[in-house]
């Protein structure tokens, strides 16, 4: 599966956080959406995006934090349909 960047530039503590906040909630309810990482990512979007609710990960084991050279990077899997 390709992994996917979100161009997430954030201090390592952050990104940590970010990720452990994704991993928790995917234990809890089974999938985390794109617009939750938005919204754990302080980025909230002008218009809120319905598709958003519908894509994200019911997995992250690949999920890896990147570090470059503007701060550090959460590169996850490849979003899937959540909600039908």
């Amino acid at each position: 599966m390709p992994k996917q960047k979100f161009e997430i530039l954030i201090t390592q503590g952050s990104a940590v956080k970010v990720l452990e906040a994704l991993l928790d909630r995917i234990k809890t309810v089974g999938a985390v959406s794109v617009n939750e990482l938005h919204d754990l990512c302080g980025r909230r979007l002008e218009h809120h995006v319905f598709e958003n609710d519908a894509w994200g990960w019911s997995n992250l084991d690949e999920a890896e934090i990147k570090e470059t050279d503007d701060g550090f990077l959460i590169v996850l899997p490849e979003t899937q349909k959540i909600i039908d």
